[in-house]
């Protein structure tokens, strides 16, 4: 798996698609002692980030936005996937601009690395859940942080663009039974600095004689936790 890196920008490619995007999660229950239930939901918001509604396994259609949850899995034994498909006409059309994409581990264990078989992704519309269809998969992210909820991405649908994000939600309780409706705010607050700030993104320091100065997203004392995570050095902080 490719591993998220925070505010990288990925414009989508939905021709062929119907108009239709699938996002989706994968995952396997492992060696574990207990079935693990991991939940994918999608919250949707207008542009100016109030909150339209959530799709999810509490919520599991609407129409309005065009916006079906395949259900809800509550075993992976043989492996499980959790997907949601938005009609981009639809939701535009409802108001909506912003999509926050959430995994959550609902029960099982208290964190995606204790489980070490999550992923997050995008895949072309198939009608089905063909995702062992090698051409279905657009991106393929590994979720491996050391929390139970993940923000992975937020899809802006004015852009096209799938804006990674990979945050865990800060005192999210450690606890099984949760979703992301119980954390809304702090969901809200992580998506909305992700979707609006103008950071600079890492071709920038690469080329900076391409581009004007912009602020640095990351102190120094960040940045080498955020390396030292990359490279499997992170500590339970």
């Amino acid at each position: 798996f490719k591993y998220t890196t925070p505010y990288t920008h990925k414009y989508l490619d939905v021709k062929g698609m119907g108009n239709i995007i699938r996002l989706y999660t994968y995952w396997e229950n492992g060696p574990l002692e207990y079935p693990i239930d991991v939940d994918l939901s999608a919250t949707f918001y207008d542009k100016n980030f109030n909150k339209i509604t959530d799709i999810a396994y509490f919520n599991p259609k609407d129409n309005s936005l065009g916006a079906v949850h395949s259900g809800d899995i509550v075993n992976a034994p043989d492996g499980a996937v959790e997907a949601i498909d938005v009609n981009l006409d639809k939701a535009k059309r409802r108001g909506a601009r912003y999509v926050a994409i959430v995994n959550n581990v609902y029960a099982g264990s208290n964190s995606f690395k204790e489980i070490g078989t999550v992923s997050f992704g995008v895949a072309s519309y198939k009608g089905k859940l063909a995702l062992k269809d090698p051409k279905a998969l657009k991106d393929v992210y590994g979720v491996n942080n050391n929390s139970s909820f993940s923000i992975m991405a937020v899809y802006d649908l004015e852009e096209n663009a799938l804006i990674t994000i990979d945050s865990n939600v800060s005192q999210a309780p450690k606890q099984w039974g949760n979703n992301v409706f119980n954390v809304q705010d702090k969901v809200k607050t992580i998506v909305k600095w992700y979707a609006t700030r103008n950071n600079a993104r890492v071709g920038e320091f690469i080329h900076p004689h391409l581009v004007k100065a912009k602020e640095i997203p990351f102190t120094n004392e960040t940045a080498t936790k955020l390396i030292n995570y990359i490279l499997g050095e992170d500590t339970d902080e």
